[in-house]
């Protein structure tokens, strides 16, 4: 599996938004997002269906994600968070 890490540093907006950076493109199926912070690791994000469902795993938490719409790149959500790509860039949000 490959392994892609991810730089936040946080936006201030909504306490709960992270900003996200990454030096390569998308995985394709069966991969691993390590996700890294200001204060160290948040968590991964890992995929086998390229990306229409993936699991974000903090710790013992796993939060099911399934892909939603976008206006451009990779979109993943469920009710209580979700995390945009798009080229190098990208929002982790969590609701509170």
């Amino acid at each position: 599996m490959k392994k892609i890490l991810f730089i936040f540093g946080v936006l201030g907006i909504l306490g709960g938004c992270t900003s996200v950076s990454t030096q390569n493109n998308f995985p394709k199926n069966n991969q691993e997002m390590i996700v890294n912070g200001k204060n160290g690791y948040i968590g991964k994000l890992i995929t086998k269906d390229n990306w229409e469902s993936a699991t974000f795993v903090e710790g013992k938490n796993k939060s099911e994600l399934v892909r939603m719409i976008s206006g451009d790149g990779i979109k993943m959500g469920n009710n209580n968070m979700s995390i945009h790509f798009k080229n190098n860039m990208g929002i982790l949000e969590r609701k509170k």
